[in-house]
């Protein structure tokens, strides 16, 4: 579940990194892509769509961090969604290992034990949330 705490380590953490990449999704998807060639045809070509996508996405869960039923269901819902696309459960380890290394590599020095535990805390319970929507729809 989304603290203040949480949030406001991820919001900074974010925000620094965007200040110093502003295409720090694309990064991301690069990163997970040249990793994990496999997931490529999860994907549009665009990358940068994709990012901009992800980006609103991001904000618009970060907004609910005082409405924690509406959260959960808005990731649930995304999780139906990405079900659809053909996204499996073995898909989001990579992800968050993904967006973890990304936001590390371009904080650098700046990158924190704290930022790092808020990160995977905020995409683990994000992960399971989707999940559980996605299995919803399954049965």
């Amino acid at each position: 579940m989304l603290d203040k705490g949480l949030t406001a380590l991820i919001r900074d953490s974010y925000a620094k990194a965007l200040l110093r990449r502003p295409c720090l999704l694309q990064d991301f998807y690069l990163y997970l892509l040249t990793r994990h060639p496999e997931m490529e045809p999860l994907f549009p070509r665009s990358i940068a769509r994709q990012a901009d996508k992800f980006a609103g996405a991001l904000q618009l869960l970060l907004s609910y961090e005082n409405a924690p039923e509406d959260l959960s269901r808005a990731l649930r819902q995304l999780g139906r969604d990405h079900r659809g696309h053909g996204v499996r459960a073995e898909h989001y380890p990579a992800v968050i290992e993904a967006l973890v290394a990304t936001l590390a590599i371009q904080l650098g020095r700046d990158w924190t034990e704290a930022y790092e535990t808020a990160w995977r805390r905020f995409l683990e319970f994000v992960s399971r949330e989707m999940l559980a929507g996605a299995s919803d729809e399954a049965a």
